[in-house]
């Protein structure tokens, strides 16, 4: 499958993999989005780097591990680098992938859906 080159095709594409994920209420779905290998491809593509969370924390003091949902959503609504958001959105998504023990209890739809927005309009 041919990696994705723009920010508009990433976030439809994945986007509706999100709502597959919503749709099912097994949520087995979730093990298509953070299994995929075509994900960091397409997270490389757009020039994303897998750097858990360090930029978005060097940038806005947050660290997935210690701080609330809400203070992230306040913090991309606020974000104003493609990048560092990109980084993170590959960061939670490498999260899910290699660390998380109950995945399919703990991934959270929301969390990538408010990053994908902020995302499209970042890039304009």
């Amino acid at each position: 499958m041919p990696v994705v080159d723009n920010v508009k095709t990433f976030v439809e594409k994945w986007g509706a993999l999100l709502d597959e994920i919503d749709a099912d209420e097994t949520r087995a779905k979730v093990y298509a989005f953070i299994d995929d290998l075509q994900f960091p491809k397409d997270c490389e593509s757009l020039g994303f780097d897998m750097d858990c969370f360090n930029s978005f924390n060097a940038k806005y003091n947050y660290n997935p591990a210690k701080h609330s949902k809400k203070r992230f959503e306040k913090l991309v609504a606020n974000c104003d680098d493609f990048c560092i958001l990109g980084n993170a959105i590959f960061s939670q998504w490498r999260n899910y992938n290699h660390w998380s023990y109950d995945v399919k209890a703990e991934f959270e739809t929301r969390w990538f859906r408010i990053a994908f927005k902020r995302l499209l309009e970042l890039a304009g």
